[in-house]
C-alpha cells in the first residue's frame, strides 16, 4: 500500500476549517511500512474555545474524508496550545496532530 503524497496535499486544503493555518508538515517512517505525517498548525478566531473547536473540526473532516482514510488509519491532537504571539497582542492556539497508518499498541 504505496503512500502518494500528492493525493494527500491534495485532501488538506479541502479539509482545513477557516482560521486554521498550517505551519509545517513532516512525514516519516517508523518501521515496515508503517508511516507517520505530522501537521502543525495555528489557529486565530479570537476565542480559545472555538479555535479548539476548529482543530476537532479539522480532524473531524479528515476522518470524513475516504480518501484521506485509505492512507491513515489514527489521527490524533497531539497538542492544543493557546498562546500570545511575540509581536503584537494577538492570541492563538499551536496545534499538532499525528495521523498514522498503523495503531498503537497498547
Amino acid at each position: 500500500k504505496q503512500l502518494y503524497i500528492t493525493e494527500v496535499l491534495n485532501i488538506l486544503p479541502q479539509d482545513v476549517p477557516l482560521g486554521v493555518w498550517l505551519t509545517n508538515l513532516s512525514i516519516s517512517k517508523r518501521g515496515e511500512g508503517q508511516i507517520e505525517l505530522m501537521l502543525d498548525g495555528m489557529v486565530f478566531l479570537g476565542d480559545g474555545d472555538n479555535e479548539f473547536k476548529a482543530v476537532n473540526k479539522f480532524v473531524e473532516n479528515l476522518k470524513q474524508n475516504p480518501n484521506f482514510m485509505k492512507y491513515f488509519k489514527q489521527i490524533n491532537i497531539n497538542s492544543l496550545d493557546r498562546k500570545q504571539l511575540e509581536n503584537n497582542q494577538q492570541t492563538g492556539t499551536n496545534f499538532m496532530i499525528s495521523c498514522k497508518n498503523y495503531f498503537d499498541k497498547e
